[in-house]
């Protein structure tokens, strides 16, 4: 399990506490400046908190060694700047130092995961933000981490791309990985997360399952609108619908699906 306890992290966090198990897929949410990117570095251990515990398998986290805390846990950045000359394939193998020999299978089964395979002899640096995205998240997956912390790693991508991506990550939970993720857009976490931690003003303001979050007065105040989570008539999925909270209580309906591509960030 990976735990959180009375944490805080300068004036940028405060008294943090939650926990996240094999097997979930938490969605990290929050406007813009809530200290979304500052909680996942300090819970991947490369921020050292200014008070309270982060642990890793009832384990300090910042007391493993680098390529211990790799075998476990595998952490992407929101963006991450390379200034030398490997390839795809260079970045995607580096993901297996964590373990004393590469496997194969596994290398294979990530290139196809993130459709990546026509890029394996690309220049990291002459990829779009979204291809980088992809080769990115298979080094991440490479690594076979009990868990994956993940700061929104489908922001650069097309809409096919995310729900590709977000489809594996879910499947990832299912398989026994901890999934812990910033999301940028609402109608996603709706569609693939188990769980929501809400992040405001550096404060938890709610940590639920998602259809309570999502219909919080909490999730309201946080982005300043009005919110209203239904069921699809003809798929049963849930949808979205927003409004300003300056144009009162009705809430248009203006339905969102999964394709529509709306944040609130």
């Amino acid at each position: 399990m990976l735990t959180i306890t009375s944490m805080s992290y300068r004036s940028i966090l405060r008294d943090i506490t939650f926990s996240i198990e094999k097997g979930e897929f938490v969605a990290l949410i929050g406007p813009n400046g809530a200290g979304k990117s500052t909680l996942l570095q300090v819970a991947a251990g490369f921020l050292a908190p200014t008070s309270g515990i982060v642990q890793l398998a009832d384990r300090p986290i910042r007391s493993y060694r680098a390529k211990q805390r790799a075998a476990r846990l595998s952490y992407m950045p929101q963006t991450t700047v390379l200034d030398v000359p490997y390839t795809v394939s260079d970045i995607i193998q580096m993901g297996a130092y964590a373990h004393d020999r590469p496997d194969h299978d596994i290398i294979e089964k990530s290139i196809a995961r993130c459709h990546v395979e026509h890029l394996l002899h690309r220049d990291l640096r002459s990829l779009s933000g979204g291809e980088r995205q992809r080769a990115l998240l298979a080094k991440a997956l490479v690594q076979k981490a009990d868990y994956l912390l993940l700061d929104e790693p489908v922001s650069a991508l097309d809409i096919q791309h995310q729900l590709e991506i977000l489809t594996v990550l879910k499947s990832l939970a299912q398989e026994g990985q901890g999934v812990f993720v910033s999301i940028h857009h609402l109608e996603h976490v709706v569609t693939f997360a188990d769980r929501v931690i809400l992040l405001c003003d550096g404060k938890i303001t709610a940590d639920h399952a998602v259809r309570d979050v999502m219909s919080s007065h909490a999730l309201r105040d946080a982005f300043a609108v009005d919110v209203a989570l239904f069921d699809d008539p003809f798929t049963g999925e849930p949808r979205l619908s927003f409004a300003r909270k300056s144009e009162g209580e009705r809430v248009h309906r203006n339905r969102v699906a999964v394709e529509g591509g709306i944040s609130l960030d």
